[in-house]
């Protein structure tokens, strides 16, 4: 179990399963996101899609969609020995841009306030 160093002094344990547990949450959501522009490049109609601005800007989002998923595996891992999991955690969902909002919110109701607080 890992201890989550909040402000003021004030500990909160967490189980390696929650943190786990918020890491799926937020590859399920980057993998479904993924999926989706997956699909739209799969399904793009054939017309010369090397000259047509959306179809390039579908495979850049597919990039970095990739780099974000690879960024999240990177930190998951290291939260479970980190000290303060929950931080690395509350990190990821500020800077990512592809998160979406509604899960955004999910995830960080699961955080003790003072988590958020301290983020």
């Amino acid at each position: 179990m890992a201890t989550l160093s909040l402000p003021g002094s004030v500990r909160c344990a967490v189980g390696s399963e929650q943190v786990k547990a918020l890491w799926a949450e937020i590859e399920a959501d980057l993998t479904h996101i993924k999926d989706e522009i997956h699909s739209e490049i799969h399904n793009y109609p054939p017309p010369i899609p090397a000259c047509d601005a959306q179809f390039n800007f579908l495979l850049e989002e597919r990039a970095k969609i990739w780099q974000e998923l690879g960024r999240l595996t990177t930190l998951s891992k290291s939260s479970l020995t980190a000290p303060d999991p929950l931080v690395l955690v509350e990190e990821f969902i500020h800077s990512s841009a592809y998160l979406r909002a509604e899960v955004k919110q999910k995830v960080r109701s699961s955080l003790p306030l003072s988590t958020m607080a301290a983020a």
